[in-house]
């Protein structure tokens, strides 16, 4: 059995050997930016370089027990490839024709890992770029889809709406047609029973009236089957005709009544030689009366 010959002075150096290498800062790391593998990286995709110029660089890299960050060299060559890895097979294979000249088993073992991990990179990229390819040629055939789904829907929708327009405005040109035929059989009917009841000019005044009533309720009709089927009309050409109508009409009904005034004092003479009797049968009732 080995005795301990270590003295508790020998014991307590080594500690504090132990805390001062614990409390000394960690060696600085890189910065992204002026990293050595990612500046060599650089220079490999450059053809104006030689493979002696960067076996040279290489060596000098590594020669300090230099190990390269995967991340860092992972998110580089994601920035180069993109969807096109023929670049990174060109560094694949430089690097590979570097490596087989150089003869140091140290140094070519810590490059042998950088040339792994390119190569690993190409296999994973050269495996999932056609998924992903596949993948999005499917997302792009989905989205036109759901934009013809879209479209025919919309088309859909439209027909349905010109549909409902036109069986309301079947209707009302139906409606329409029907209370114009009545309005006028019955208009026709009122007129032809009492011709012989009435002057002219009140026969023409009525059937004025009349008129206005029908075609302006017509017109109004019309002119919402019209509306819902193409839309707003415009404002000012809307009543034009049915304006002058009605002028017409109302000019009509004036000159009849002034006609009626001064061309039919019959009625008139009529009128006061009635009222002018009736007083002299009252009177010579009373005096009959009075004796």
């Amino acid at each position: 059995m080995r005795k301990n010959n270590r003295k508790p002075s020998d014991v307590v150096e080594a500690s504090e050997v132990f805390i001062k290498q614990e409390d000394a800062a960690p060696p600085e790391l890189p910065k992204k930016d002026d990293d050595p593998i990612k500046i060599f990286l650089e220079k490999l995709c450059d053809i104006d370089i030689s493979n002696s110029t960067l076996k040279e660089e290489l060596l000098r890299i590594y020669d300090k027990d230099f190990r390269h960050s995967y991340s860092d060299v992972t998110m580089y060559l994601f920035n180069i490839t993109e969807a096109d890895y023929s670049k990174l097979e060109a560094m694949v294979s430089r690097i590979k024709a570097i490596l087989e000249e150089i003869n140091d088993r140290g140094l070519r073992g810590r490059i042998f890992k950088l040339y792994d991990h390119l190569n690993l990179e190409l296999v994973r990229l050269k495996y999932l770029l056609p998924k992903i390819q596949g993948t999005n040629s499917k997302i792009q055939e989905a989205n036109n889809k759901v934009d013809d789904l879209t479209k025919q829907t919309n088309d859909i929708k439209k027909n349905a709406e010109d549909m409902q327009k036109n069986y309301i405005t079947i209707l009302g040109i139906f409606a329409s047609i029907v209370l114009a035929f009545v309005s006028s059989l019955a208009f026709s009917t009122s007129v032809l029973q009492n011709i012989d009841k009435a002057s002219i000019y009140r026969l023409i005044a009525v059937i004025s009236l009349i008129a206005i009533f029908i075609v302006n309720i017509l017109n109004s009709l019309f002119s919402f089957i019209k509306q819902i089927h193409y839309g707003k009309d415009d404002e000012s050409s809307k009543f034009k005709s049915l304006n002058s109508f009605n002028i017409i009409m109302l000019l009509i009904i004036i000159l009849t009544a002034v006609a009626w005034y001064f061309y039919h004092p019959y009625e008139h003479k009529t009128t006061t030689n009635s009222t002018t009797t009736i007083n002299t049968n009252a009177s010579d009732l009373a005096n009959c009366r009075a004796k």
